[in-house]
């Protein structure tokens, strides 16, 4: 499985922790981070190996699952750029507080979108990992987002939530997070 994120903050780097140690990915090649940053881009690089395609997006195209964690003010103009590489069979995944997947859909209506929030104890296997999508139906759902359950189903609880409820779960799930990465890094 290929893994792309777009927006190399905290959000991803909770999940490609998780990834490497949890998932049977032992080649961090494919695992790609695209970051505006130039330290935060020698950070992740040096850090966790991953591939860094900066400044090109075309790597999304060959993706099977794109995690967004781009900063809000730099959203559509990357998304834009993303239209092009998007694939039918590719999901998508938003972990950015407040972007509803009605938005996502706007540029990418051929993809499977899901909006996501992890929190610091996934890295433990204790984590709370809330997920909302939106589909014709159950069964297809569950197995257009089957990359997202294998990639997370032993971090801890998955909580599927209505998208109403997300703004409040992300925000108690990031919240979480935030305070979490100011205690640890001190």
């Amino acid at each position: 499985m290929k893994i792309g994120f777009i927006g190399g903050g905290i959000e991803s780097e909770v999940a490609i922790v998780y990834i490497k140690r949890y998932f049977k990915i032992a080649d961090m090649e494919l695992i790609y981070v695209y970051e505006d940053s130039e330290y935060r881009r020698n950070e992740l690089r040096a850090t966790y190996g991953v591939q860094i395609p900066y400044p090109n997006l075309q790597f999304v195209q060959n993706m099977d699952v794109v995690f967004l964690s781009e900063k809000i003010e730099n959203l559509n103009a990357t998304l834009e750029k993303m239209i092009p590489y998007i694939k039918t069979s590719m999901l998508i995944v938003t972990m950015i507080p407040g972007l509803k997947i009605s938005t996502v859909e706007k540029y990418f209506p051929q993809a499977t979108i899901v909006r996501i929030a992890l929190n610091f104890p996934l890295v433990d296997q204790q984590g709370i990992i809330v997920f909302s999508t939106v589909g014709d139906s159950e069964i297809e759902e569950i197995e257009n987002i089957a990359p997202l359950m294998t990639l997370f189903h032993d971090g801890g609880k998955m909580l599927r939530v209505s998208e109403e409820v997300m703004d409040i779960a992300s925000t108690i799930v990031y919240g979480a997070t935030f305070f979490q990465n100011l205690v640890l890094r001190k």
